[in-house]
């Protein structure tokens, strides 16, 4: 039986690639401020760097909240740095040990968070030349 829904079959990051752009979406569509105009589709062509950022944080943060039950949000930076001092008989592997984990207890303190260091990654949409 095929089913036409299926993202097991994409494999690798792009299921949750799809759930993260299926929540911008939403955001854009239906979390508009008092008084501004309804977007349609046609319109997120038209969207602003400062508008995509918010709808990437928010969509980013929404989906790490549900993930803690709503209770709590883990995110991971990647620094230039280690962030732990390796035991004897720890094996580096130069990736694992430059992780740094920021957990909250608030959603907006994460939306907050992840909008603050959108610029320090790859999450940004790319900039038209």
């Amino acid at each position: 039986m095929q089913t036409v829904f299926n993202l097991s079959k994409q494999g690798g990051a792009q299921p949750v690639q799809m759930v993260v752009q299926a929540r911008i979406i939403k955001h854009l569509l239906f979390n508009q401020e008092a008084g501004s105009d309804r977007r349609t589709l046609r319109s997120l062509t038209e969207v602003g760097q400062v508008d995509q950022e918010r709808a990437l944080a928010a969509a980013l943060s929404d989906s790490l909240w549900l993930a803690g039950q709503e209770e709590t949000a883990t995110v991971t930076l990647v620094t230039k740095d280690y962030c732990i001092t390796p035991h004897l008989d720890y094996k580096l592997d130069n990736f694992t040990e430059k992780l740094q984990l920021f957990t909250f207890t608030k959603e907006e303190d994460v939306r907050r968070f992840i909008l603050h260091h959108i610029q320090c990654s790859d999450l940004s949409p790319p900039t038209s030349v």
